[in-house]
């Protein structure tokens, strides 16, 4: 899996309820012919009763003002990849993930990249 800095919302962050650091500048809006994935890892990997549940907001300003969610998407648990999906269509020109935890802690890496490890 391939990652580049400018597809990034989130390095490592802290795992808590919260927004991704990084907004992530899609350029004029418009769908791409073939989706991104959205890859998410937790570290350590969520167990139990442990959740997190991961909205993608978009926006047609910088700032994020009036966000619409694009789409929900609850982490597996386990080793390996948390979220996996293709990236929804009907994006503005900016996107952020919002993170709501239950019962984890640790980091969170997420970003748009072109493939996933097969699961």
């Amino acid at each position: 899996m391939i990652f580049d800095k400018q597809n990034m919302y989130s390095d490592k962050q802290t795992l808590a309820s919260a927004v991704s650091t990084n907004i992530i500048d899609g350029g004029a809006a418009g769908d791409a012919y073939e989706a991104l994935f959205l890859a998410v890892t937790v570290n350590p990997p969520l167990s139990g009763a442990q959740s997190l549940v991961v909205d993608v907001l978009t926006s047609a300003t910088s700032d994020m003002a009036s966000p619409v969610t694009l789409a929900t998407f609850r982490a597996k648990t386990g080793a390996g990849l948390a979220i996996g999906e293709r990236f929804p269509h009907r994006a503005k020109r900016y996107t952020q993930l919002k993170y709501t935890v239950t019962g984890a802690t640790g980091t969170v890496t997420a970003g748009l990249t072109p493939d996933i490890p097969t699961r």
